[in-house]
């Protein structure tokens, strides 16, 4: 890990963490006193921008991806579309229903090959920052992945995926 801090009571707010060897678990560990998800005390992640390197990916694996990748932009125009629709009163409220669940379906079919596809792949998860302890509070930050937030809490405002 680039940071981990372990104590009864943690605050990490405003740091720039930058990663350029990809991490095993987690870029930055925020962790209350005791073992694995048995911790106590408090975890304060706040304004905090943790930017790692994306893993090279095998030119095998780029493209099973790309079509997934083309079919969820095509998902996500349908979307803005078909609320843009409606809002216009160019859909009534039960074609605007039947259109949002079809949609939803559809991408739900496509997440599902998604996860299917790294799962047979070699990426590894990959998590930008792990806060946990019995209270977790997380909020505002700019992650290259995923926050990883166990504990009684709320994040607020964190980007995942940005760099």
């Amino acid at each position: 890990m680039s940071v981990e801090v372990a104590a009864q009571s943690v605050t990490y707010v405003g740091n720039q963490s930058i990663c350029q060897a990809l991490p095993t678990i987690a870029n930055v560990g925020l962790l209350g006193l005791g073992t694995g998800y048995e911790r106590t005390g408090s975890v304060i992640g706040v304004a905090n921008t943790c930017r790692e390197p994306r893993p090279a990916l095998s030119q095998d694996f780029a493209a099973r991806l790309e079509p997934i990748r083309q079919r969820l932009v095509e998902l996500e125009r349908r979307q803005r579309e078909t609320v843009s629709a409606f809002f216009v009163n160019q859909l009534a409220m039960a074609e605007f229903q039947a259109r949002a669940a079809d949609l939803e379906k559809q991408r739900t079919a496509l997440e599902g090959g998604l996860q299917a596809v790294i799962a047979a792949s070699e990426l590894k998860p990959q998590i930008s920052l792990a806060a946990v302890g019995a209270f977790a509070v997380t909020g505002m930050n700019l992650l290259s992945y995923s926050l990883l937030r166990f504990g009684v809490g709320s994040d607020t405002g964190t980007q995942s995926g940005v760099f």
